[in-house]
């Protein structure tokens, strides 16, 4: 521990300095689950250096207005390191693809701030494509891997904010047609079916009709039941002949019979 014998910051500097919030949020909820997808947007991106000295991009993701189950993620930050040489293509291209970055965009168009930080150069935009404004917005489908023993979050894969994840066009994928093939076996068997059914019912209705009627209790109680009287017959008649000059009048004139009076 060294001694201080005097305390060596500026005064001034510290009385002057503007309170902020930080660049970086106090996230305490948990990682997300491998393949959940959020919204959000680059809040922050500085271009540095990998280990090997190749030019990389490093971009901070965090979720917001994200809503129902995966409101609670709203406030989560990832961190996504884009090294830009071939073999880190399947990185960094699905990135600038999501904001309609292009190579040539990146390498002429990109603005840093004049000073680095611990980090890196911070970028501001890139074209017309500005780190945390409305065109920062997209979404991420997340993914978890151990660093130094324990979990942490990654993107797996970047989209732009109206395209549709992976998983959501397996989802809308509609089934496939049945087979024209099938169609028609289904359709012959089922005209086999038919006729079978038809001509083994047909037998049964003719055996039926020709067979012996036997006494019925029900032949029994029409016989000993006693005849209509003579009345209900008159007037039932005197009804009949009373409606059938009705039902040739709703017919028409072009109804008539050779039987029917002249008019």
């Amino acid at each position: 521990m060294p001694k201080f014998e005097e305390l060596r910051f500026d005064l001034d500097e510290l009385e002057d300095a503007e309170v902020t919030e930080g660049e970086f949020s106090r996230y305490k909820g948990d990682i997300p689950p491998a393949g959940t997808t959020l919204i959000g947007l680059v809040t922050k991106m500085w271009l540095t250096e990998t280990s090997n000295e190749d030019e990389m991009l490093k971009v901070i993701f965090q979720a917001q207005e994200n809503e129902g189950d995966l409101e609670e993620y709203n406030g989560y930050e990832v961190w996504d390191n884009l090294a830009l040489i071939p073999g880190a293509k399947f990185r960094w291209k699905p990135f600038l693809d999501a904001f309609g970055i292009t190579l040539g965009d990146l390498k002429n168009k990109m603005k840093l701030e004049p000073e680095n930080d611990n980090v890196g150069a911070p970028v501001i935009s890139i074209g017309k494509w500005t780190v945390g404004e409305d065109e920062a917005w997209c979404k991420i489908t997340t993914e978890k891997e151990k660093y130094k023993g324990e979990w942490k979050g990654t993107v797996d894969k970047w989209y732009g904010y109206d395209e549709a994840t992976d998983e959501e066009e397996d989802e809308e994928e509609p089934p496939p047609p049945p087979s024209r093939t099938r169609t028609r076996a289904s359709a012959a068997t089922s005209a086999k079916s038919s006729a079978r059914g038809s001509s083994a019912a047909a037998p049964a209705r003719r055996t039926r009709a020709t067979e012996p009627v036997e006494d019925e209790p029900e032949e029994d109680e029409a016989e000993e039941a006693p005849a209509p009287r003579r009345g209900a017959r008159t007037a039932k008649a005197a009804r009949t002949q009373e409606s059938a000059p009705a039902r040739r009048s709703a017919r028409g004139r072009g109804a008539a019979t050779d039987n029917d009076p002249p008019f």
